[in-house]
């Protein structure tokens, strides 16, 4: 049987992740001496793990925004399809790959969600080798912070080893308090990056700002707590095959921005 081009793609890149057997449902691949491999990105594709210090707090759509204006690249949903919040996200549906992801693409960046279900984390499959052109893979991680760290899967990996992990908040009482306790779960103060849902800092309620913790205070000093807009389309009707507000990718822009840097500083170390 002769191999298809993207087929052949797909195998290259698999040698280069190191990954030398067929996929399994696995989070990561076993030797026959039971020897643990991880999961490492390909050379040249970049992964940025964000994280939702609570329910609805806005991960799903700045990941999304992330990836947009990143173009071209991927967006990883690492939780069950029922909780899933770019569903509706792909103009185009790519169907199903290896039988672990389900792919959707929107123009530049392909969209990819667990096609089984999903019990924890430990369940989130191992990442696909991708045949298309990706500089950054942003990992939606979906799971609490706490529940991630304590397991050993691929997730808790990319988590400690990212050069930057991008938390997101509602910018109200439970967000900030739930914000505080998140980064002090992941406990990576200077790799960590807070995006906060809601207006700017200038136009908060009275009294909201009583509500930051210390590491929060922490990172604002440091220039690392930023702020996305509100989108109340989006928060009613959630997102769909739509284009994404302008204001909110101009947003995403600066986030991104910030993540360049911390991770071209963290090259210049290992260098």
């Amino acid at each position: 049987m002769t191999a298809t081009v993207a087929e052949l793609k797909r195998a290259w890149r698999a040698v280069e992740a190191g990954l030398f057997s067929d996929p399994s449902t696995a989070s990561d691949r076993r030797t026959a001496d039971g020897q643990t491999v991880r999961w490492s990105p390909p050379r040249g594709e970049r992964v940025l793990p964000v994280v939702g210090a609570h329910g609805f707090s806005g991960a799903s759509v700045l990941s999304l925004a992330l990836a947009t204006v990143a173009a071209p690249a991927r967006v990883v949903e690492c939780v069950p399809l029922g909780r899933c919040g770019l569903v509706a996200a792909p103009t185009a549906e790519l169907g199903d790959y290896d039988g672990l992801w389900t792919r959707g693409l929107r123009d530049d960046v392909l969209v990819e969600r667990v096609t089984g279900d999903l019990r924890d984390c430990d369940g989130v499959p191992r990442l696909s080798v991708t045949d298309r052109i990706s500089g950054l893979t942003v990992l939606d991680v979906g799971w609490d912070a706490r529940e991630v760290l304590a397991s050993d899967c691929w997730l808790a990996a990319a988590l400690t080893g990212a050069a930057t992990v991008v938390v997101a908040a509602t910018a109200t009482v439970a967000g900030l308090r739930r914000l505080e306790t998140t980064l002090g779960e992941l406990d990576r103060p200077d790799a960590s990056r807070v995006v906060l849902l809601g207006p700017p800092r200038r136009r908060w309620p009275r009294g909201l700002a009583a509500t930051l913790g210390p590491l929060t205070r922490a990172a604002e000093r440091c220039g690392w707590v930023l702020s996305v807009p509100l989108v109340a389309s989006l928060r009613v009707g959630g997102v769909d095959s739509r284009p994404l507000p302008a204001d909110l990718l101009t947003a995403a822009e600066v986030v991104l921005a910030s993540t360049r840097r911390a991770d071209s500083a963290d090259e210049r170390e290992e260098d």
